[in-house]
This record gives C-alpha cells, structure tokens and sequence, in this order.
C-alpha cells in the first residue's frame, strides 16, 4: 500500500496548514502556492517579452504599483503576501506558469480578499481565444511544490 502523501492541489477555499506543520500520517506541510496556473502561450507578450525573469518583475512590479494606489499600509503588524512568477511547481514536466498571490508560509487566515485582488490586478493580458477564466477553481488554486526532477 503506497503511503498517504499531500495533494498536488487544493481548492481556493480549502487552504493548506502552515509550511512545516507536522501533519499526521503526512508529515511536515510542504510548500503550496495560492497562485493563477497559465500556460505561457496563453499570456499576450508584454514590452519586453514573456521570459520567467519578465513575467516575474512585471507581475511583481504592477503588484507593487497597485499596493501604492491601493493605499495599503505596509506595517510591521501584519506580513503581507508578496506575489511571484513560478515554473515547474508540478515538476520538471510541467511546462505551465504560476502567477502567486501567495504561500503557506503565512497563515491562510491572514490573507485577505484585498491581497489577492492586488495580485489579481497585476496579471499579464492574455490572448482572448486562449480562454483563460481566472476565477476558475480549475486556475485558481493552491498548488503543491512538487519535487519531481
């Protein structure tokens, strides 16, 4: 009987334990991503492409510009998610992109509708017959860091 092991991925809703929880039966909690899965072919380039390093430091960098909009206050009382551009979380086989909103390093609990609309504002434009609906579970999920390579 093979051993029970963490899903690959969850539901929005259903929000994995913090990173490093001893998990009955499990294990420690690895690693998932709340975070839009896009296939790359999908995402309309932008000025200066859709290289990883682009993707990632124009997602990021439009996070950042909404945050200063946004008028969100950065304290010291409460960690923020912070946004990044992710390839291979299923492996070396998955060729998808990850737009993270945010991780299990941070309390599920703690991450609001407004930290993951921040993120949501800062997605690429994507080409209108790839059909990507963002507010689909299927595309909006946690997923688990696979380490498959």
């Amino acid at each position: 009987m093979a051993p029970k092991s963490f899903p690959a991925s969850l539901p929005r809703n259903e929000s994995p334990p913090l990173r490093g929880t001893k998990q009955p039966g499990l294990g420690r909690t690895p690693l998932y991503c709340l975070a839009w899965k896009v296939n790359p072919r999908d995402i309309i380039p932008g000025k200066y492409g859709r290289s990883l390093d682009v993707l990632h430091h124009e997602f990021v960098d439009q996070w950042n510009r909404n945050i200063r909009v946004g008028g969100k206050p950065i304290t010291t009382e409460r960690r923020i998610p912070h946004p990044s551009v992710e390839m291979w979380l299923g492996g070396y086989e998955d060729h998808d992109v990850y737009f993270v909103a945010a991780t299990n390093t941070l309390d599920a609990a703690a991450i609001t509708d407004a930290d993951i609309q921040y993120a949501k504002d800062a997605l690429p434009s994507f080409k209108p017959r790839a059909n990507v609906d963002i507010e689909s579970d299927s595309v909006f999920r946690w997923y688990r860091l696979l380490q498959k390579f």
